[in-house]
């Protein structure tokens, strides 16, 4: 039985991890772990709704072009350092931490790919996996399968917050017999747990996304799908629950 138990406290885990960036909380919706708090991806979206995250604040910066593995190193690169004339690059305070880099394990294959094509020949390049940005040693690659594609996180580990409440009582699990079946059992969690960023200043904290156009909407439901609407020079989440004749929406 407790090895039963550990595997479902497991998958409930697992159910999490896949969801951490993109969940969004919704009180109405006990069942799917999406729905049950607010990813760090949603949590952007209504700051950056707000102004409060934008390219101007130095804490968003809009991707050019979607990664590819021609173009990684140079994205990732300008990112960081800046583009002239239209990206001033992280802030100085920022770049002079030890910081976290996340970014979806494809972005971190592309990167490698695109360095060992731009700088194969070179004496020190003695290995494909690269674990840090060139010339940034401070910025530590975190890939993850469950980061969204076209998007980097750049904080250091302490601003980036995942908790549990393990210090009471109030979170536990029981096993008790089904309600519904005699040959059944039933597995009930009491679970706490949010994300935070401890700031979103630019100090602390600087995100980048690309966003492509949806092409196909018929019978979707764009705010079920968390699809975006240009608003200005900014993206938003979409409120509409059909497809609206003329909008364009988009995904990252």
């Amino acid at each position: 039985m407790k090895r039963i138990c550990a595997y479902i406290m497991a998958q409930l885990g697992e159910n999490m991890f896949k969801v951490m960036w993109r969940a969004k909380h919704d009180a109405s919706n006990t069942t799917l772990t999406s729905k049950w708090f607010n990813g760090f991806c949603t949590i952007e979206d209504e700051e950056i709704a707000s102004d409060a995250m934008s390219q101007e604040n130095g804490n968003y910066y809009m991707l050019p072009e979607a990664i590819t593995a021609e173009n990684a190193e140079d994205l990732l690169k300008d990112f960081y350092w800046g583009v002239a004339g239209s990206w001033n690059g992280v802030n100085d305070h920022l770049r002079g931490q030890k910081l976290k880099l996340f970014m979806h394990s494809k972005t971190k294959h592309f990167y490698e790919e695109a360095y060992q094509h731009n700088h194969g020949s070179l004496p020190y390049n003695q290995q494909y996996m690269k674990a840090s940005l060139e010339g940034a040693p401070e910025v530590e690659f975190v890939a993850l399968s469950n980061v969204p594609e076209n998007y980097l996180c750049l904080t250091p580990k302490n601003n980036i917050l995942s908790l549990w409440n393990q210090r009471t009582s109030d979170e536990n699990f029981l096993v008790k017999e089904s309600k519904t079946s005699h040959y059944d059992v039933d597995f009930l969690a009491n679970m706490f747990y949010g994300e935070q960023y401890l700031s979103i200043n630019k100090e602390m904290l600087c995100v980048s996304r690309y966003y492509t156009a949806v092409t196909s909407t018929e019978g979707k439901n764009p705010k079920n799908e968390g699809w975006y609407v240009k608003d200005g020079s900014k993206y938003v989440l979409s409120t509409d629950e059909t497809p609206q004749g003329g909008t364009t929406y988009y995904k990252f």
